[in-house]
């Protein structure tokens, strides 16, 4: 009995050591390799804009994240995301992916306008709020709204969107 006693303790003892010997390597390996303390910022890139009943709120976020330092240069990596969030659970309603070269400009036709600025000329796409789901696709949009994609290919600026208005800013900085 009393050797099965000194070789039951002598494992907890030996597993105690195992762990601690494995909390202290990984953080030491997280130090070495630049992991550890590394944060993950999170910016907004569009304002909050929300559905009629103010149950859904929307945004576009750009994350940063640090990939290392390489010759002296910090590393960046941007994520960027149009999140949708129900106001009444705090649960994501919905997560889209985008790039550097999207837009939120808000409402717009009953949608969210989005600017999508890849190539030439801008064009324009428009998301269900609740879903997140295209209710215009760009080729739609350029097709339904020729004239305004004619607008916009002719130098347009930026674009803001109040009260189901849309503003173009032209190469004269005027709307």
């Amino acid at each position: 009995m009393y050797c099965f006693l000194i070789i039951k303790r002598s494992r907890v003892v030996t597993a105690i050591i195992l762990l601690i010997a494995f909390f202290s390597a990984s953080n030491f390996a997280m130090f070495i390799f630049g992991l550890a303390g590394r944060g993950f910022p999170i910016q907004a890139e569009s304002a909050i804009y929300t559905d009629e009943e103010q149950d859904i709120a929307v945004q576009m976020v750009r994350g940063l994240e640090n990939n290392g330092v390489s010759l002296g240069i910090t590393q960046i990596i941007s994520h960027y995301l149009m999140i949708a969030v129900n106001l009444q659970t705090g649960e994501k309603q919905w997560v889209k992916s985008a790039s550097h070269k999207e837009k939120l400009i808000g409402h717009f036709m009953d949608g969210l306008l989005v600017h999508h600025r890849n190539g030439e000329f801008g064009q324009l796409s428009l998301l269900d709020i609740e879903t997140g789901k295209e209710l215009l696709s760009e080729k739609e949009f350029r097709q339904q709204h020729k004239a305004l994609i004619d607008i916009l290919s002719n130098g347009a600026h930026d674009i803001v969107a109040l009260q189901n208005n849309l503003y173009v800013e032209g190469v004269d900085g005027k709307f």
